[in-house]
C-alpha cells in the first residue's frame, strides 16, 4: 500500500509541474526570436563597422592633410 502512495504523489507532484514545461510550440516561438535577434546584431554590427571605416578614412585623411599643411610651411 505503500508504494501506491508513494507513485501517486510523485505523479501529482508531476501533474502540477507540467504547467511549467515548454511546449513544442514554445520552443519554436523562443527560436524564432532568438534568430531574429541574431540576425538584428548582425545588422547592428555591419552598419557599425562600415561607420567605423568610413570614420578612420576621413579621419586618416585630415591627418595627412594636416601633416603635409605643416610640412609645407
Amino acid at each position: 500500500m505503500a508504494a501506491s502512495v508513494n507513485i501517486e504523489q510523485r505523479v501529482s507532484r508531476l501533474e502540477g509541474a507540467s504547467d511549467h514545461f515548454a511546449t513544442k510550440a514554445d520552443i519554436e516561438s523562443l527560436r524564432t526570436d532568438m534568430y531574429r535577434t541574431v540576425g538584428d546584431l548582425r545588422d547592428d554590427m555591419k552598419s557599425w563597422t562600415i561607420r567605423l571605416i568610413i570614420s578612420s578614412v576621413i579621419a586618416t585623411s585630415a591627418l595627412v592633410t594636416i601633416l603635409q599643411y605643416l610640412i609645407q610651411r
